[in-house]
């Protein structure tokens, strides 16, 4: 959650364990064509991408036809660069 509603979702959970906190996070969300279930090694190819790029992902979340990476806010514009040159390929 953004920072600014860090003390409400603290509060509502107060009776919780925290395993883990993250601030300066950027998500990017990418839409995938329908076909893209039947495409071998999709994810590898953008994800080994990132990689060579030395873009840390800090979490990925997918769907059958989205996927959202969450990356350091000094990172994202890299990360969607990077993705958005893969339709250059």
């Amino acid at each position: 959650v953004s920072n600014s509603l860090d003390p409400i979702v603290e509060s509502l959970f107060k009776g919780e364990k925290c395993t883990q906190k993250a601030s300066n996070l950027s998500s990017i969300t990418v839409k995938l064509p329908a076909e893209n279930v039947s495409v071998p090694g999709i994810y590898y190819f953008i994800f080994q991408r990132l990689a060579w790029e030395g873009i840390v992902l800090f979490e990925v979340i997918s769907t059958t036809n989205e996927f959202t990476i969450i990356v350091n806010d000094e990172q994202v514009d890299m990360a969607f660069k990077t993705i958005k040159d893969l339709k250059n390929l």
